[in-house]
């Protein structure tokens, strides 16, 4: 990971670089907007990124050393803005409480999930928690992060929650990445604290908090807003106490229930309100009002349709109803924004969702068709495309890695049966295989955590063509 930096430049006023990358698409955060650069260059001088651009823009090509990328793409170093990456203990043996049918809330009120971890990390040293954060963080930095953020909240007690602070501080300075810390200890009711929620409130607020304060161990503070663990009244006191030292705030908020969580952080200003699955259209608005960021994490709770589903899987709702700002975070293991701006391509991944009914008509049938998913344009991409490779299989007189042929091709009247692997052959089918929209309404029959496994193109010419009848293969052997 490089830092940008001014460009450098010889005597002669031209510039140079150690390290000229070329033939590279590099995704860009200009003025806090995603974009894309094709056919980029990237120089590097003195271990720091010196100029980005397109290549036409390049101003020289003077570099000690010179690499093509070959298309491949360079991103800015990522930021996870959510994880609880201190912590002792595993809770695996919850995936199949989970595969059983429990939920969340009956696991928590079993004495399960955070508390289950709370008695692991509090058994555990600094020195233990140090070792075993080290390779989580580290994990993270070999992914493209640069920066992290890490809570506390499975301590619950003045001395534990300090110890897993003074060890995010500690990762910090080993692991060479940046690391913001946010104290969560209105995290859940500790077990010692069963039915006096407010006398654990008390204690976060006038005795945890100013003391690791006082440490210099918080960046900003954190809660969580949901019948099983806060109320948003009780929130409120946390953060009017961290408002008075000066920290700033985040919440979780409305994961599991519409909490009010979305309007609490938007009343205290809170950098972040992250989960927000159940957040009503007044909490959206409210976040939008006063500026607020969404933080998508991807929920952990795959519900049944007919137990009803998240506002974000709600086919009546309008995305238009409130501009939001994202941030994503992929500390569960991968990332998605559950609120997207005013803009078509929002409006067009809330269109492209299934209903219930359309879910149920692919179970029954095994098979559904969705009207619009592409626009026009993107649609006279892939014919645009595809014209092209059937204009090249006009020099191809039997099949090969490429192209396999109908009977009766010829270069005169090219007639092709299907292209092989057309993703590996041009990067519009590649982009097109991982269309938000498309990826969205696989994810909504299958589920998440989807792999991409193999692909085709077959061409169905009029008047030719192999006649095929329907069949299941797939399901029975790798195709």
């Amino acid at each position: 990971m490089l830092r940008c930096n001014a460009i450098s430049s010889d005597e002669n006023g031209m510039s140079t670089f150690d390290l000229l990358l070329t033939d590279a698409q590099v995704a860009t955060m200009a003025a806090g907007r995603y974009g894309v650069i094709d056919d980029a260059a990237v120089g590097i001088a003195n271990g720091q990124i010196s100029w980005v651009g397109s290549l036409s823009e390049l101003p020289s090509r003077d570099a000690t050393k010179h690499q093509s990328l070959a298309g491949q793409w360079l991103t800015p170093a990522l930021i996870d803005c959510h994880t609880h990456l201190v912590f002792a203990g595993n809770r695996a043996d919850e995936f199949e409480q989970r595969l059983k049918g429990a939920t969340y809330e009956e696991i928590a009120q079993a004495g399960g999930g955070i508390l289950s971890t709370v008695n692991a990390t509090r058994a555990a040293s600094h020195e233990q928690l140090l070792m075993q954060s080290a390779l989580r963080l580290l994990e993270l930095r070999s992914e493209g992060c640069s920066t992290v953020e890490i809570k506390s909240g499975y301590g619950l007690d003045l001395k534990t929650e300090i110890r897993m602070l003074e060890v995010a501080k500690a990762l910090a300075a080993d692991a060479g990445i940046e690391v913001v810390t946010s104290f969560l200890g209105a995290h859940t009711i500790p077990a010692e604290f069963r039915g006096r929620s407010d006398a654990y409130i008390d204690l976060v607020c006038y005795e945890m908090l100013p003391a690791a304060h006082e440490r210099g161990l918080v960046d900003a503070v954190d809660a969580y807003c949901e019948p099983i663990a806060f109320s948003a009244d009780q929130v409120a006191r946390v953060f009017a106490e961290a408002t008075s030292l000066g920290l700033p705030v985040k919440l979780h908020a409305d994961q599991l229930s519409d909490s009010g969580g979305a309007a609490l952080a938007a009343r205290f200003n809170a950098i972040s309100a992250d989960h927000l699955e159940y957040t009503n259209i007044a909490g959206i608005e409210l976040m939008a009002e006063s500026e607020r960021v969404a933080s998508g994490v991807k929920s952990l709770d795959t519900q049944p349709v007919d137990q009803g589903i998240p506002f974000i899987r709600d086919e009546h709702l309008s995305l238009d109803a409130a501009e939001v700002k994202i941030e994503s975070t992929g500390s569960v293991g991968y990332t998605v924004a559950l609120l997207v701006p005013l803009s078509g391509r929002g409006a067009q991944l809330g269109q492209a969702m299934l209903n219930a009914a359309q879910i149920e008509a692919y179970g029954e049938n095994g098979y559904l068709t969705v009207d619009a998913v592409l626009t026009p344009t993107e649609v006279e991409e892939l014919r645009q495309i595809t014209d092209e490779f059937v204009d090249k299989s006009r020099s191809v007189t039997s099949n090969d890695d490429i192209f396999d042929l109908e009977p009766g091709h010829s270069a005169m009247s090219p007639s092709l049966r299907r292209i092989k692997h057309p993703v590996s052959r041009h990067p519009v089918y590649a982009k097109y295989a991982r269309h938000e929209c498309i990826l969205d309404i696989v994810e909504c029959l299958l589920g998440p955590n989807l792999r991409f496994d193999n692909n085709k193109l077959n061409m169905k010419n009029a008047g030719v063509g192999s006649a095929v009848e329907w069949h299941q293969d797939w399901a029975f052997y790798p195709h």
